[in-house]
C-alpha cells in the first residue's frame, strides 16, 4: 500500500529537524528558542536545558511533529517507533521523530520540572516550578506498564522508579512484585 505524500507542514518540520541534528552535531549545542538550548545530557543522548532562570508557568516550547492518525500511530508503535509518540486528543497523535523541533529532546526524570500542557490542536512544555539558567528541563513522560522494562530510566532522581513508567502504573508493578515475591517465599 502506498504511503501518503507528506504535508507541506511537515516537510518544513522535517528540514528544520534536519537542520537542527546537523548544527548539534557539529556544535555540540543548538539554540532551540530564548529560553532553551539542548546539548549533550546526563540522562540519556541530548537534552534540553534552560538558556536563562525561567520562572514557574514559563511555556517552554510546542511538542511538534507529524501528525498521525491512531492506526498510523499504532502501526508506527509496533514498529518500535513509540517513544517520541504522543496523544494530541482522541484522533490524533504527534510524532515527533518526523519533523521535530527538538522538543523531542527533552529527557524523562521521575522528579520533572516541566510538564505538557494539551489542547486541541497543540501539545506545549510548561514550567512547573523556578528553573535555574543551566538545568535540564524534563517532564515525565507517563508511559503505561506494558513494556517497560524496556525503558530503563537513568534521570537520577532521589526516588527514581527505575523505568520510564508513570506512578499508577510503576504502583501496580510494585504490587504484582510484592506478591510474587510472597508467592516465592521471598521477602522484600
Amino acid at each position: 500500500m502506498a504511503r501518503k505524500p507528506k504535508s507541506g507542514r511537515t516537510l518544513a518540520l522535517v528540514r528544520d529537524q534536519r537542520r537542527l541534528a546537523r548544527e548539534l552535531k557539529k556544535n555540540g549545542e543548538v539554540d532551540l528558542n530564548e529560553h532553551l538550548v539542548a546539548r549533550s545530557s546526563r540522562i540519556h543522548g541530548t537534552g534540553v536545558f534552560a538558556r536563562r532562570n525561567l520562572k514557574k508557568g514559563t511555556t517552554l516550547i510546542e511538542y511538534v511533529g507529524e501528525k498521525v492518525g491512531k492506526r498510523e500511530s499504532e502501526r508506527r508503535s509496533d514498529l518500535g517507533r513509540s517513544v517520541y509518540l504522543f496523544e494530541l486528543n482522541k484522533r490524533v497523535d504527534i510524532d515527533g521523530s518526523v519533523g521535530g523541533n527538538g522538543a523531542h529532546w527533552i529527557n524523562h526524570s521521575c522528579d520533572p520540572n516541566a510538564e505538557s500542557e494539551l489542547d486541541e490542536n497543540s501539545m506545549m512544555i510548561v514550567t512547573t516550578r523556578p528553573v535555574r539558567k543551566g538545568e535540564e528541563l524534563s517532564y515525565d513522560y507517563q508511559f503505561e506498564e506494558e513494556d517497560h522494562e524496556d525503558h530503563v530510566c537513568r534521570c537520577g532522581a532521589k526516588d527514581c522508579r527505575g523505568y520510564i513508567i508513570n506512578m499508577k502504573c510503576w504502583k501496580k508493578v510494585l504490587r504484582k512484585r510484592e506478591r510474587e515475591a510472597k508467592k516465592n517465599g521471598k521477602k522484600r
